[in-house]
Parts: structure tokens; sequence; C-alpha cells
């Protein structure tokens, strides 16, 4: 009974993860870097504890500084950096 219990977990533990890899692209593009040793998903080297305090603190301060930044002005300023380097590269090419 507890082998057939732990063979149907297995099996819905593979399609979870099966899931997970559609849904999300960059599993499998960063698959072979799992459990390695130096890289972001060195699983012996990082503690989960201390990297949920982590995110929690990043989460705070961007939930702070998204309060003091004024997204309209941000927008405006982009689209006239852009029409900028467009006005550029027009001006470039009557130059040339």
């Amino acid at each position: 009974h507890k082998a057939s219990r732990m063979e149907k977990e297995a099996a819905e533990s593979r399609e979870y993860v099966a899931r997970l890899a559609e849904e999300h692209p960059w599993i499998a593009a960063e698959k072979q870097l799992f459990g390695a040793a130096g890289s972001d998903y060195d699983w012996k080297a990082r503690n989960p504890a201390e990297a949920h305090a982590e995110l929690t603190a990043a989460e705070e301060a961007q939930a702070g500084l998204a309060k003091r930044i004024n997204k309209k002005v941000i927008a405006m300023f982009d689209k006239a950096e852009s029409e900028f380097k467009a006005l550029q590269e027009k001006r470039r090419i009557v130059l040339n």
C-alpha cells in the first residue's frame, strides 16, 4: 500500500514538473544549472529561509519606491527619449 502511494506521488510530481516546464520556458533553458555548484540554483549553498527574507526585503523596497515614482512622468520620459533617438538616427542618415 505504501509503495503504491509513493508511486502515485512520484507520477503526480513528474506531471507537475512537466506542467511547470511547459508554463515557464526559462526552466528548460536553465535546467542544466539546477543543483550545480556555484550557480543560482546551488541548493546546498543557498539557505531557503535567507533567500525568502531577501525576497521580502526587496519586495518591500520596491513597494516603497513605487509610491514615490510618478509612472506617467516615466512613460512621458521614455517616449521623449525614443523620439529623440529616432530623430538622431534620421539626422545621421540625412548628414551622411
